[in-house]
């Protein structure tokens, strides 16, 4: 055995393979994630297995990362070293609030349509990306590093009670007719009347696998009851709550 790692070389070849399992393993939970968010499937146990698939992608892609970096200084050290320590110099502000990111969203602890205060600002999630996010609040849109509410502290809830934000109870007008998220989502897209600063969220009911849940941003409230009747076009019931 330890002639075996005196040997060892990581060549060229090994690193485009871990690179290439790592990537590929990367997309597979990609599409789970994104899968089991539009899909229920697990039953009862299906938040609890989504949460569990969301944490594990949050620190697989930073792992796989670090995989590859190190796959690199085996190759050739001093240059890819050297090469790494100027990047880790030059980018410690972005490497900082991508880590600080993947803590903040760990559990799922920061959700697109929460209302976030800190001292400083108050408004809703309106969009989370790898090294900050958007809020809206009364005097625009706000881009937030997360370092900044980590350092500050923050409250979040559920985020009703600022305008805009409404959850959508989507069923069929056939009866027992299953809805297709996608072609919902299709729809929804040649809507004006949505800001686009929050993505659309769709998944559906835990008790009637039928019908579909989601949440919307309107522009403007006075644009839900338009919404409402588009939909209702479409061939869907719609329930409008914010609760």
């Amino acid at each position: 055995m330890q002639e075996y790692f005196s040997s060892f070389e990581f060549s060229s070849e090994r690193l485009l393979t871990v690179s290439l399992i790592l990537v590929f393993v990367y997309l597979v939970l990609t599409l789970i994630d994104g899968f089991l968010i539009e899909r229920t499937i697990f039953g009862r146990w299906h938040q609890r297995v989504t949460l569990w698939v969301h944490n594990f992608f949050l620190i697989y892609e930073p792992v796989a990362v670090l995989l590859i970096t190190a796959s690199l200084i085996l190759i050739s050290p001093i240059f890819f070293g050297l090469l790494s320590l100027i990047i880790f110099a030059t980018g410690l502000n972005h490497m900082r609030n991508y880590i600080s990111g993947r803590i903040v969203q760990l559990g799922r602890g920061m959700e697109i349509g929460q209302q976030i205060s800190t001292r400083d600002f108050q408004g809703i999630i309106s969009s989370i990306g790898r090294f900050g996010f958007k809020v809206k609040t009364s005097k625009g849109v706000l881009v937030i590093a997360y370092p900044r509410v980590l350092e500050q502290g923050y409250t979040l809830s559920a985020g009703e009670d600022l305008g805009g934000f409404y959850k959508l109870a989507i069923s069929s007008q056939e009866k027992d007719q299953r809805i297709n998220i996608f072609d919902l989502k299709d729809r929804f897209a040649s809507s004006p009347f949505l800001d686009w600063n929050q993505d659309l969220s769709f998944s559906y009911n835990l008790d009637n696998h039928n019908n579909v849940e989601g949440r919307v941003l309107v522009r403007e409230d006075h644009h839900l009851q338009d919404l409402v009747t588009t939909i209702r076009e479409w061939g869907y019931n719609c329930k409008v709550s914010k609760k």
